[in-house]
């Protein structure tokens, strides 16, 4: 099936070979297709495999293999910048004359773009706030991407002879003016069970979202869920359990 195709929401738990014939412009669609097989019930290592040719004059520089640098570039640039992965004419006049007459030409600093939530992926989304509390102090914890339990990273902080830990839910959303609704706060209460956690345990709830509709506020009320929204992301890098 084509990478469009394959990307739609699949399950394909039944195969655990992924071979991409046809590179997709937009390293998020190749990355989605390959999920499809990588996914709850699948009980085999999945294989990815790019079949790339490399011209035997050329070498590094043959279309295939620029376009490989290109795709690759793009996605560390996701995961790492807050910006857009699609393919853009620029891209496609880089390719062009890096393949004919220009070297490799390094990744662009991530201060060239501007924190634009909305534009990431939903796993660099993750890594963004994960990385923020990393700033404030914590140590880091990743949990799987699959298979995570309702939580997306565990964060620890000790003071003094106390051991503070706080199980991160992030939820990510395109749609503006949106709010986070109560199954985000529902996953990451039932995932404290699935850790052993050492400590002052506070599960959290962060979004990209404009704020949480009435049931989220009320559940995390009730179950003291700390809740961050839209307006307070930049306040994560120094953030507190108290």
């Amino acid at each position: 099936m084509s990478p469009c195709a394959g990307g739609v929401g699949l399950t394909l738990t039944a195969v655990n070979h992924v071979i991409h014939l046809s590179r997709w412009w937009n390293p998020a669609v190749e990355d989605q297709c390959t999920d499809r097989v990588f996914r709850i019930g699948q009980r085999r290592t999945v294989h990815v495999y790019l079949p790339l040719a490399r011209h035997p004059v050329f070498g590094e520089n043959c279309f295939d293999l620029r376009l490989h640098s290109l795709m690759n570039r793009k996605r560390e640039m996701n995961r790492r910048v807050l910006a857009p992965a699609s393919a853009s004419d620029g891209d496609v006049r880089d390719l062009y004359r890096s393949t004919l007459t220009e070297p490799r030409r390094e990744v662009r600093d991530a201060s060239e773009f501007s924190d634009d939530f909305d534009l990431l992926e939903p796993t660099a989304f993750e890594k963004w706030v994960l990385e923020q509390l990393g700033k404030a102090g914590y140590d880091v914890q990743h949990t799987p991407r699959s298979h995570d339990r309702g939580a997306d990273g565990l964060v620890t902080l000790r003071v003094t002879d106390e051991t503070h830990t706080i199980i991160v839910q992030c939820k990510h959303t395109q749609q503006s003016g949106a709010k986070c609704r109560g199954d985000a706060i529902k996953e990451v209460l039932r995932s404290i069970s699935s850790y052993n956690i050492v400590g002052d345990t506070r599960p959290i709830v962060v979004t990209n979202a404009v704020g949480f509709t009435r049931e989220a506020v009320r559940i995390a009320r009730r179950k003291g869920v700390l809740l961050v929204d839209r307006g307070s992301l930049s306040r994560l890098r120094a953030w507190r359990t108290t």
